[in-house]
């Protein structure tokens, strides 16, 4: 018996893409209005911030298949799936509070 190919629907790829929609619209700040900032307020030079920035698009690069590895053998537990997905949304609240703070804060307009 040969195993059958299985091809999943276009639309089923843009689900899984539109996930990346939300990130994008987080990360366009952070790498077009935070090195000005920090080098304007801070004194930071913009080649420094390019190497961090670039640094932490490596560690990303990284750490995203591990974390999808171990995403996928915790998320095959099901008792557990409910906590992880409440600790998530935690965590994207905090950075979510955190970003809002670093742009409007030190700007005066929180």
């Amino acid at each position: 018996m040969t195993a059958r190919e299985v091809h999943p629907a276009p639309a089923a790829g843009f689900n899984y893409g539109a996930l990346g929609l939300p990130l994008a619209f987080v990360a366009l700040p952070l790498y077009v209005y935070m090195p000005a900032y920090y080098a304007e307020q801070f004194g930071a030079s913009l080649a420094a911030l390019g190497a961090v920035l670039l640094f932490v698009r490596i560690f990303d690069a990284v750490t995203d298949p591990v974390m999808g590895y171990v995403a996928d053998r915790l998320f095959s537990v099901s008792r557990r799936s409910l906590q992880l997905a409440a600790c998530r949304g935690a965590g994207v609240r905090g950075f979510a509070g955190r970003l809002y703070r670093a742009f409007f804060s030190a700007a005066g307009l929180a």
